[in-house]
């Protein structure tokens, strides 16, 4: 009687149970267009969720397209696994979700988006085609979300020539040409599996293979239950009766039934009425974890990819400091003041930078690479940001001050890509400039001249004058350093340097009249022979000898800040 009137709730706990002992474990499917991803995720799944294989109709219907599709399979873990991780010993069962990619250059937006919730890089390549743009794309993508993280499937081995050797042999040379290819990134020794998705004699064998070494190739990603709660939504859709259904990956945190949710960008507060890991009900989800959350019904043209997180969690944002991390591939000097298509998440928008770095050998950022408003940093001068690595000049930290064009809602920390998804796609190019981190936000209620006003970032310059009059031998009078209508307050005690042949060193100490003329004492008495010699010639003969150089940094932001030298 007892079991009879409790089935309904064993069936529930066991069912919470399986999903709480299931390890999940995302890898992204990426390619070229045509080169037989989705026929490659569809044989390898037995589990189908939303927009898997297909658009979703109700997608089509509102006219958005959903360029993701979700799948998975899972196996059980093996004993390998748990001997190499401890970790897995606290697991069953191992379930591998496959995020589909879309492979034209067009929606190359949307991989950039998925890849911040993929642990490996699944890269498909079609074995007749070899490596074509979107799948040099990819390895560049892949190189910056998932390092070391990646198994490449040489695809459609079925369309090789099937006479004696000649298939293995033409297996071997292309493996060879890859390699080659992939020598100077992260992915230089991954496994290759040959495979065919489509032909029956050898697709059973071939995805076993590939299967087993995928498996292989599971680590366990840093995942903690601690955080703020925060879940990458790729789609949404009502269900009659239930509510709305949030399908996406948890970023960071935890969080549970009944739990009270934010949606950013509509500004408004959800309770968590149900959550599903695959068709399997669950009653909490953490950091890693692939869900669907069901909350209370609103018009899903309203979103369909964001963000949901527990509250103020995220910032709305105009301007960032972010961290640069140049990519070797992209081959245009990244100038002050260009635009970029600026992805953080799902959300792409366009952004505008000016870049910065810390001095070469007077690094003070601490930790190392991350800003501090209490040191100061210089200005990009040279318009190419990628010097020669060797040289010594070469800044150790970059970073940049980025405007967006519409305010976004961002977290500390935040990863992002910057683009230039507006090149045309007929340009075999890189398109992927450069990567990095958000190291300060500054919310969109903010005036941006005072927060720009706080960042110690500062410009190189140069000022020059010539020595005019001998006062005595400690003091001259230099002229065309300033204008009569300048501000010598910032300047005064500031360090000159003399260009004659001991490189004298002396300071300012004021105006010297009232045309522009300023006076510099030298601690140091002048020589005779150098006296005689500028009292005797004239101030406009040339003679780099009676050169003086001011040599300060101004503030970018603040022109009324004190100069620094």
């Amino acid at each position: 009687l007892f079991c009879s009137l409790c089935s309904n709730f064993i069936v529930g706990c066991c069912s919470h149970e399986m999903a709480e002992r299931t390890f999940n474990f995302n890898v992204g499917i990426m390619g070229h267009v045509d080169s037989g991803k989705t026929t490659l995720a569809k044989a390898l799944s037995t589990v189908a969720s939303t927009a898997a294989f297909d658009k979703h109709p109700q997608s089509k219907q509102r006219g958005i397209t959903l360029d993701l599709g979700f799948s998975s399979f899972s196996v059980d873990i093996p004993e390998k696994l748990k001997s190499k991780e401890s970790k897995f010993s606290d697991y069953d069962t191992l379930q591998i979700t496959l995020v589909d990619c879309p492979g034209h250059g067009s929606l190359f937006r949307t991989v950039i988006g998925g890849s911040r919730i993929m642990d490996m890089v699944l890269l498909v390549i079609d074995i007749c085609k070899g490596i074509q743009p979107q799948t040099a794309e990819c390895i560049v993508l892949a190189d910056i979300t998932c390092p070391k993280r990646m198994l490449i499937a040489l695809n459609k081995i079925d369309l090789l020539p099937n006479e004696g050797k000649a298939k293995a042999t033409a297996i071997e040379k292309f493996q060879r040409r890859l390699r080659k290819t992939l020598q100077n990134t992260s992915f230089a020794d991954v496994p290759m599996i040959a495979v065919s998705a489509l032909d029956e004699a050898e697709k059973s064998e071939t995805l076993k293979t590939l299967i087993d070494c995928l498996v292989d190739q599971v680590y366990c990603p840093h995942r903690s239950a601690e955080g703020k709660f925060l879940f990458y939504v790729d789609h949404c859709f009502n269900v009659k009766g239930q509510g709305t259904v949030l399908t996406g990956t948890v970023i960071s945190g935890s969080v549970g039934v009944k739990s009270v949710v934010e949606i950013p960008t509509l500004n408004e507060k959800r309770k968590i009425k149900s959550i599903q890991i695959f068709h399997k009900a669950v009653e909490s989800i953490a950091q890693g974890s692939r869900a669907g959350i069901c909350v209370a019904q609103f018009d899903t043209s309203r979103l369909e990819r964001g963000v949901v997180c527990e509250s103020n969690c995220l910032q709305k944002i105009q301007y960032g400091v972010v961290s640069v991390s140049a990519i070797v591939h992209y081959k245009h000097p990244l100038r002050n003041n260009s635009k970029f298509h600026v992805t953080v998440g799902y959300e792409t928008v366009i952004g505008k930078f000016i870049f910065f770095h810390c001095e070469p050998h007077k690094c003070r950022c601490a930790p190392a690479g991350q800003f501090a408003l209490e040191s100061n940093y210089l200005k990009q001068e040279d318009e190419n940001m990628m010097p020669d690595a060797n040289d010594s000049s070469y800044p150790l930290h970059r970073y940049a001050v980025v405007q967006f064009e519409q305010a976004i809602f961002c977290f500390n920390q935040a990863q992002y890509i910057a683009s230039k998804l507006d090149q045309p796609l007929e340009v075999s190019a890189c398109r992927i400039a450069f990567h990095g981190q958000m190291l300060q936000m500054m919310p969109s209620n903010e005036h941006s001249t005072n927060w720009l006003k706080t960042l110690p970032v500062f410009k190189r310059k140069i000022k020059r004058g010539t020595i005019c009059n001998i006062l005595d031998q400690h003091t001259v009078a230099v002229r065309g350093m300033f204008s009569k209508t300048s501000s010598l307050v910032p300047f005064l005690g500031c360090k000159v340097t003399l260009l004659n042949e001991h490189r004298t060193e002396g300071v300012i100490e004021g105006w010297f009249g009232k045309s522009g003329k300023i006076k510099v004492r030298f601690p140091n008495p002048l020589s005779e022979q150098f006296m005689q010699t500028v009292t005797a010639s004239s101030a406009n003969t040339g003679d780099s000898s009676r050169t003086v150089l001011l040599e300060f940094q101004a503030s970018v932001f603040d022109s009324q800040k004190s100069i620094i030298q």
